[in-house]
Protein backbone atom coordinates (compact mmCIF):
# COMPACT_ATOMS: atom_id res chain seq x y z
CA UNK A 1 0.00 0.00 0.00
CA UNK A 2 1.47 3.34 -1.03
CA UNK A 3 1.38 6.04 1.63
CA UNK A 4 2.75 9.53 2.15
CA UNK A 5 2.59 9.32 5.94
CA UNK A 6 2.35 6.41 8.37
CA UNK A 7 1.40 7.09 11.98
CA UNK A 8 2.45 4.56 14.60
CA UNK A 9 -0.22 4.51 17.30
CA UNK A 10 0.85 1.56 19.41
CA UNK A 11 2.71 1.78 22.69
CA UNK A 12 2.37 5.52 23.03
CA UNK A 13 2.14 7.16 26.43
CA UNK A 14 0.27 10.34 27.35
CA UNK A 15 2.01 13.66 27.96
CA UNK A 16 0.16 15.37 30.83
CA UNK A 17 2.69 18.20 31.21
CA UNK A 18 0.96 20.59 28.78
CA UNK A 19 -0.02 22.98 31.59
CA UNK A 20 3.50 23.31 32.95
CA UNK A 21 5.62 20.98 35.03
CA UNK A 22 3.47 18.78 37.21
CA UNK A 23 0.23 20.42 36.04
CA UNK A 24 -1.71 17.16 36.07
CA UNK A 25 -1.23 14.25 38.42
CA UNK A 26 -0.36 10.98 36.72
CA UNK A 27 -0.45 7.40 37.89
CA UNK A 28 1.12 4.11 36.76
CA UNK A 29 2.49 4.18 33.22
CA UNK A 30 2.16 7.95 33.04
CA UNK A 31 -1.62 7.64 32.77
CA UNK A 32 -3.74 10.57 33.84
CA UNK A 33 -5.00 10.23 37.43
CA UNK A 34 -8.73 10.98 37.77
CA UNK A 35 -11.50 10.58 40.30
CA UNK A 36 -13.21 7.28 39.40
CA UNK A 37 -16.71 8.76 39.60
CA UNK A 38 -16.38 12.29 38.22
CA UNK A 39 -13.28 11.83 36.05
CA UNK A 40 -11.91 15.09 37.50
CA UNK A 41 -8.13 15.50 37.33
CA UNK A 42 -5.90 17.21 39.87
CA UNK A 43 -6.43 20.51 38.00
CA UNK A 44 -9.80 22.25 38.53
CA UNK A 45 -12.04 22.14 35.45
CA UNK A 46 -9.98 19.47 33.67
CA UNK A 47 -11.49 16.03 33.16
CA UNK A 48 -10.03 12.88 31.61
CA UNK A 49 -11.23 9.58 30.20
CA UNK A 50 -10.47 6.86 27.71
CA UNK A 51 -7.03 5.51 26.93
CA UNK A 52 -5.20 8.43 28.58
CA UNK A 53 -6.68 7.21 31.89
CA UNK A 54 -7.08 3.45 31.46
CA UNK A 55 -4.47 2.63 28.86
CA UNK A 56 -5.41 0.87 25.62
CA UNK A 57 -8.93 -0.50 25.76
CA UNK A 58 -12.24 -0.87 23.99
CA UNK A 59 -13.81 2.05 22.15
CA UNK A 60 -17.09 1.55 24.02
CA UNK A 61 -15.26 2.10 27.32
CA UNK A 62 -13.89 5.41 26.03
CA UNK A 63 -17.38 6.40 24.85
CA UNK A 64 -18.80 5.56 28.28
CA UNK A 65 -16.07 7.68 29.90
CA UNK A 66 -17.00 10.52 27.53
CA UNK A 67 -20.63 10.29 28.59
CA UNK A 68 -19.69 10.23 32.28
CA UNK A 69 -17.33 13.19 31.76
CA UNK A 70 -20.07 15.15 29.96
CA UNK A 71 -22.43 14.70 32.91
CA UNK A 72 -19.61 15.58 35.35
CA UNK A 73 -18.69 18.72 33.37
CA UNK A 74 -22.31 19.82 33.28
CA UNK A 75 -22.53 19.38 37.06
CA UNK A 76 -19.21 21.22 37.48
CA UNK A 77 -20.30 24.32 35.54
CA UNK A 78 -23.58 24.37 37.50
CA UNK A 79 -21.69 24.14 40.83
CA UNK A 80 -23.18 20.73 41.68
CA UNK A 81 -20.68 18.54 43.63
CA UNK A 82 -23.02 15.56 43.94
CA UNK A 83 -22.04 12.10 42.76
CA UNK A 84 -22.27 11.57 38.99
CA UNK A 85 -25.16 9.25 38.23
CA UNK A 86 -25.80 8.15 34.66
CA UNK A 87 -29.41 7.52 33.73
CA UNK A 88 -30.81 5.72 30.68
CA UNK A 89 -31.55 7.86 27.63
CA UNK A 90 -35.26 8.41 27.13
CA UNK A 91 -37.38 10.42 24.73
CA UNK A 92 -40.55 12.21 25.78
CA UNK A 93 -43.55 11.59 23.52
CA UNK A 94 -46.08 14.37 23.02
CA UNK A 95 -46.14 17.60 25.00
CA UNK A 96 -45.69 16.60 28.64
CA UNK A 97 -46.20 18.99 31.52
CA UNK A 98 -44.83 17.21 33.57
CA UNK A 99 -44.11 13.82 31.95
CA UNK A 100 -45.64 10.68 33.33
CA UNK A 101 -44.12 7.20 32.93
CA UNK A 102 -46.55 6.33 30.12
CA UNK A 103 -45.34 9.35 28.12
CA UNK A 104 -41.73 8.20 28.05
CA UNK A 105 -40.33 5.69 25.57
CA UNK A 106 -36.78 4.52 24.81
CA UNK A 107 -35.12 6.54 22.06
CA UNK A 108 -33.87 4.04 19.45
CA UNK A 109 -30.24 4.19 18.40
CA UNK A 110 -29.65 5.54 14.88
CA UNK A 111 -28.66 2.98 12.27
CA UNK A 112 -25.65 4.14 10.28
CA UNK A 113 -25.66 3.57 6.52
CA UNK A 114 -22.87 1.30 5.26
CA UNK A 115 -21.23 0.72 1.90
CA UNK A 116 -22.63 -2.40 0.16
CA UNK A 117 -20.46 -5.52 0.52
CA UNK A 118 -19.99 -5.78 -3.25
CA UNK A 119 -18.36 -2.31 -3.23
CA UNK A 120 -16.05 -2.96 -0.29
CA UNK A 121 -14.49 -6.34 -1.13
CA UNK A 122 -11.84 -4.78 -3.36
CA UNK A 123 -11.34 -1.38 -1.76
CA UNK A 124 -10.19 0.25 1.45
CA UNK A 125 -12.92 2.90 1.41
CA UNK A 126 -14.78 3.64 4.62
CA UNK A 127 -17.47 1.06 5.31
CA UNK A 128 -19.58 3.22 7.62
CA UNK A 129 -20.91 6.23 5.75
CA UNK A 130 -21.78 8.37 8.75
CA UNK A 131 -25.04 9.69 10.12
CA UNK A 132 -27.27 12.30 8.52
CA UNK A 133 -27.56 15.73 10.13
CA UNK A 134 -30.95 14.73 11.56
CA UNK A 135 -29.64 11.42 12.93
CA UNK A 136 -26.70 13.23 14.54
CA UNK A 137 -29.05 15.69 16.26
CA UNK A 138 -31.21 12.84 17.59
CA UNK A 139 -28.13 10.93 18.81
CA UNK A 140 -26.84 14.06 20.57
CA UNK A 141 -30.17 14.49 22.34
CA UNK A 142 -30.27 10.78 23.19
CA UNK A 143 -26.80 11.00 24.70
CA UNK A 144 -26.93 14.21 26.70
CA UNK A 145 -30.63 14.54 27.53
CA UNK A 146 -30.31 18.21 28.50
CA UNK A 147 -34.01 18.58 27.75
CA UNK A 148 -34.89 16.41 30.76
CA UNK A 149 -33.01 18.76 33.07
CA UNK A 150 -34.68 21.87 31.63
CA UNK A 151 -38.04 20.09 31.83
CA UNK A 152 -37.39 19.20 35.49
CA UNK A 153 -36.47 22.83 36.22
CA UNK A 154 -39.66 24.05 34.52
CA UNK A 155 -41.72 21.54 36.50
CA UNK A 156 -40.14 22.65 39.80
CA UNK A 157 -41.01 26.31 39.06
CA UNK A 158 -44.69 25.48 38.33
Amino acid sequence: VEADVILICIGQSPDASFGGAGALETGPGGRLAVDANSLKTSHPGVFGGGDVVTGPGYVIDAIAAGRRAAVAMDQYVRGDDSRVILTPSWRVIGDPTPPSPDQIAPDPRAVMATRPVRDRVRAFDEVELGLTREQTAVEGRRCLRCDLESLAARTEKD
